[in-house]
């Protein structure tokens, strides 16, 4: 651990064929690097590998990385871009924290796990792509993420973290793919201050069930969502408990026609 901590002279490394891991706070601190190169053969980066390196605009993930550990690029401010490789299985939690300069991320097929604070406080990300097969999003895991403006809520979701995208304010539409998502509490927060005045929420044709508590505010800033829309041949037959509810917003809503249920609060104060 620790190998190159606080080596500020280092401008440019590049991991040679013998490397496979990444240790712990290996180049934490090193305050002029700007450039990182690995070969296939890195398969794990460990916690702190990149920590608060402030000059570092440009990584080359290994294709073959399995591992990114917790708060592995926090606090990378220059970071502009990153291309998550398809078998990265694991990432550790605040990942990404504080990268205000990372434009757009792209998560792939074999990472199902979002863990918390991964991409919170990227302020200059507006591009954001989720696998279908993602089936757990962290705890703040994107809060302040405000140069969003689409987001789609994965097919195998099934549980969302509290504060998920607080204030991404940027957001103009949001697509609801999620089948299986479980009821969120009263003050889940997930959406809270979200969007831009006109936010519009599609909700996909295989979805069957708007879970409870969704775009609750629970208290004042609730999401800006003004337009709800079902897709043609929605088989939506049940919208939960305050699911909707003080949208103050919401202008536009067509109901589809196989609904069923309709459980209390679900659009009260709207």
């Amino acid at each position: 651990s620790d190998a190159f901590a606080y080596c500020s002279g280092l401008t440019a490394v590049d991991l040679g064929k013998g490397v496979t891991t990444v240790g712990s706070a290996a180049f934490s601190y090193c305050n002029s690097l700007a450039t990182v190169t690995m070969g296939n053969q890195v398969t794990s980066l460990a916690d702190y590998a990149f920590y608060n390196c402030a000059a570092l605009e440009m990584v080359s993930l290994s294709g073959g990385l399995q591992q990114l550990g917790q708060r592995a690029f926090f606090g990378c401010t220059k970071l502009c871009s990153i291309q998550l490789p398809e078998g990265l299985k694991s990432m550790g939690s605040y990942a990404f924290y504080g990268c205000t300069a990372l434009k757009a991320v792209s998560i792939p097929s074999s990472l199902t796990t979002i863990s918390d604070y991964a991409f919170r406080g990227c302020t200059g990300l507006t591009e954001l792509t989720l696998a279908d097969t993602v089936t757990s999003i962290g705890r703040n895991a994107f809060y302040g993420c405000t140069g969003i403006t689409m987001l789609t809520i994965p097919r195998d979701l099934t549980t969302l973290g509290n504060y998920a995208f607080h204030n991404c304010s940027g957001l103009t539409q949001i697509r609801y793919n999620a089948v299986a998502l479980s009821d969120l509490s009263a003050g889940n927060y997930v959406f809270y201050k979200a969007g831009k005045t006109g936010l519009t929420v599609t909700v996909a044709a295989q979805v069957t069930k708007i879970p409870a508590y969704l775009f609750y505010p629970y208290s004042s800033y609730c999401p800006n969502v003004e337009n709800i829309i079902f897709e043609p041949g929605s088989n939506c037959t049940q919208i939960g408990k305050y699911a909707f509810a003080n949208l103050e917003y919401l202008s536009v809503i067509e109901l589809p026609d196989g609904l069923e249920t309709i459980e209390g609060n679900a659009f009260s104060r709207c």
